[in-house]
C-alpha cells in the first residue's frame, strides 16, 4: 500500500482536557491524533473505532459468503430449466435465503460479543 504524503501542517490549539480527550478518542480508533481530528473534520462525524471496523469486516464477509450462495441458487434454477429438471419452489428458495440470513446474523452477532468481552477484559 502506497503511503500518503502530508505536505501541509496545521497548528490547533487545544486546552489540556481537549488533548487529552481528543487522543483518548484517536486511541480508540486506531489512528493517530492528528489523523483523527482531519478524518472527524472532513467527514462530518468521527470515524468508527477498531471495534466498529472489525465488526463492519465480518459482515461484508457474510455479505460476501451469502451472494456466493445466492449465486448457487440462481445457477441451479437457470439449469434446470434448461436440463429439464424440476426447479425448486418459492418455499424451498424462501426456507433456503431464511436459513441463509439467520447464520449470517448469527455469525455476526457471535463476532460482536466476541469484540465486547475483548474490550471488557482489557
Amino acid at each position: 500500500m502506497r503511503r500518503v504524503l502530508y505536505d501541509r501542517g496545521i497548528l490547533l490549539r487545544v486546552t489540556g482536557g481537549e488533548h487529552e480527550c481528543i487522543n483518548k478518542l484517536a486511541a480508540t480508533t486506531g489512528l493517530s491524533t492528528s489523523r483523527y481530528v482531519v478524518r472527524y473534520v472532513v467527514d462530518g462525524k468521527a470515524p468508527a473505532s477498531a471495534d466498529e471496523r472489525e465488526i463492519k469486516r465480518a459482515e461484508l464477509h457474510e455479505l460476501r459468503f451469502a451472494s456466493n450462495n445466492v449465486n448457487q441458487i440462481a445457477h441451479h434454477l437457470h439449469t434446470s430449466a434448461l436440463t429439464g429438471c424440476a426447479p425448486p419452489s418459492d418455499d424451498e428458495i424462501m426456507t433456503s435465503l431464511s436459513a441463509m440470513h439467520a447464520v449470517a446474523t448469527a455469525r455476526v452477532i457471535d463476532r460482536a460479543i466476541f469484540i465486547v468481552k475483548k474490550r471488557l477484559k482489557s
